[in-house]
């Protein structure tokens, strides 16, 4: 695994609202989706997102609903 890699999964797993929030385009969202499956942990992310959700403050919460809805992960 490259270290820029292992650098994404920090930030990332310390922020993963605005990591995801961040990303340019949908086409970045998907590859790093695509990233996290692999690497098995696409579920820890959005188990953080769900807990911001339930648990958060209302801007935290808001951030993790948009960070999952972008992954396509929210339905209204």
């Amino acid at each position: 695994m490259e270290l820029g890699v292992l650098n994404m999964y920090d930030t990332l797993e310390a922020a993963p609202a605005e990591h995801i929030l961040g990303m340019g385009n949908e086409g970045e969202v998907f590859g790093l989706m695509s990233e996290l499956t692999r690497s098995r942990r696409l579920s820890v992310i959005v188990r953080q997102l769900n807990e911001a959700v339930l648990d958060g403050e209302i801007d935290e919460r808001d951030r993790a609903i948009a960070a999952l809805s972008r992954m396509g992960l929210w339905f209204e």
